[in-house]
């Protein structure tokens, strides 16, 4: 038996009041709830019957401090970015393996060359390298589309739940949540910036070898998740193009 769309929309109020943020798990989660509930209608049970039977399957659950739904939410977006994680160690150990290493060391010379030289000119290809990989994935994903929010459910953007589920709702949970992971290098980009200070007042070699090591530890992350969001981005576009 087919729910009706005031049903579906009672559905989706409850979703939301449990401060649900990402769309695809918001989309799976009511596909359950939706089949579950036509499921028991189909055994005569009520649909208030059937709706508070499906919600005692989650309503045991945690993770960390959250409760119920927003434990699994949580639970969906921790295990997302242990697979971010695995995925920028690859790309890094790539750096090293395959024909990527011509760019390290490209970035090697120019760092001696800046030793040897104490000329800043030697660095401003990296620092601006690292720069447009930082930035890059923001545009390349489409700054935008991490806060573009939708729903193939029944309710527009111009009914009262499509305008909450607008303001509540992020598209690309993998996209925001590599953003989100990014933001840290903004320590190493200060820390770049630092080391100006360390190289005009005179400081010891070692310092200078300890920050660009460190410096070079951000860059590689940051040139990782310039390539994750490159697959991201693609991967965007072929489901969309199905």
């Amino acid at each position: 038996m087919k729910l009706t769309k005031p049903q579906i929309e009672a559905i989706e109020l409850y979703l939301l009041d449990w401060g649900l943020e990402y769309q695809d798990f918001y989309d799976e989660v009511l596909d359950h709830f939706v089949s579950r509930i036509e499921d028991c209608l189909e055994n005569y049970e009520s649909f208030e019957e059937a709706f508070m039977e499906v919600k005692n399957d989650f309503a045991g659950r945690s993770f960390k401090h959250y409760r119920g739904l927003k434990a699994f939410e949580m639970e969906y977006a921790e295990n997302i970015k242990k697979e971010l994680k695995k995925s920028f160690l690859k790309k890094m150990l790539l750096q090293l393996t395959s024909f990527r290493l011509v760019f390290w060391l490209l970035a090697l010379f120019l760092v001696y060359q800046f030793f040897e030289s104490s000329n800043e000119i030697f660095l401003w290809p990296l620092m601006l390298t690292f720069g447009g990989l930082y930035v890059s994935p923001i545009f390349l994903i489409g700054f935008e589309d991490l806060f573009k929010k939708s729903s193939r459910w029944l309710s527009s953007e111009e009914t009262e739940l499509g305008k909450r589920k607008k303001h509540s709702l992020f598209k690309k949970t993998h996209q925001r949540i590599l953003m989100q992971s990014s933001l840290g290098f903004f320590l190493v980009c200060n820390l770049i910036f630092q080391s100006w200070n360390t190289f005009s007042n005179g400081e010891s070699q070692v310092l200078k070898v300890l920050v660009f090591t460190v410096a070079a530890i951000g860059f590689s992350v940051t040139w990782a998740q310039f390539e994750i969001a490159i697959e991201e981005y693609r991967g965007s576009k072929s489901i969309s193009l199905k």
